[in-house]
């Protein structure tokens, strides 16, 4: 009897120890599974992340695009506008009377029928002489900067004695004149709007040097 009693206390405690065996296998096999998951959650949520900023570089560039078409879109409109002299009568309430081409500096822009402070602020004017294209001293000012709707006469000091331009007036008549002289004068000397006598065709450009102290003078005859 004893010795079967020992057998049977000796069997207990083999599956006792199979049982905590079999616990502590459960238990890491549940730590393993827990952490594998989280490594899966982890990844999906860096894989949705990633979907999002790629999804917000793609709208950005999107963005980016539209704005680059809708200003090219508005330069088309600007430059149409400006050469469209037919359906252009007036500026800011000033009177258009031609246009100014001058291909070397890009401009292209209209001429208003006088100057005061207010039509300087809204593009070239005709300064003094005769109507434009006609016989005589046709003199053309405008401001060295830009304005919102023109570049004005910002780049006319890139011209040179020998490069041309075209007016063009109402009528769509061109005529070509080149410039024989460039010179500085100071406000008050006005010479270089004198009309001459024998019946040509003349141009006189004008604008200011930097800090408007004195004026830039472009003579220019037709060809």
């Amino acid at each position: 009897m004893a010795i079967v009693k020992k057998e049977n206390q000796e069997k207990k405690e083999k599956r006792k120890q199979k049982s905590i065996i079999y616990k502590v296998i459960a238990v890491i096999l549940i730590i393993i599974g827990v952490f594998s998951l989280s490594e899966i959650i982890n990844k999906d949520n860096q894989i949705f992340e990633n979907t999002q900023i790629v999804e917000k570089d793609e709208n950005s560039n999107i963005s980016n695009e539209n704005e680059v078409i809708e200003k090219n879109e508005e330069q088309e409109n600007h430059e149409q506008e400006v050469h469209d002299l037919s359906n252009t009568e007036r500026i800011n309430g000033y009177k258009v009377i031609g246009k100014i081409i001058i291909d070397k500096i890009n401009l292209d822009d209209f001429i208003l029928e006088k100057t005061t402070d207010a039509s300087l602020n809204s593009g070239l004017t005709k300064f003094w002489g005769p109507n434009i294209n006609e016989p005589g001293n046709f003199s053309i000012t405008g401001h060295n900067y830009k304005i919102g709707r023109s570049a004005l006469f910002s780049r006319l000091n890139e011209l040179n004695i020998g490069d041309t331009f075209e007016l063009q007036d109402k009528t769509y008549r061109k005529i070509t004149y080149k410039i024989y002289n460039k010179y500085i004068v100071d406000p008050e000397d006005t010479s270089s709007i004198d009309q001459n006598k024998d019946g040509k065709r003349e141009v006189t450009l004008i604008t200011c040097t930097k800090g408007a102290q004195r004026r830039i003078i472009f003579k220019a005859r037709e060809i």
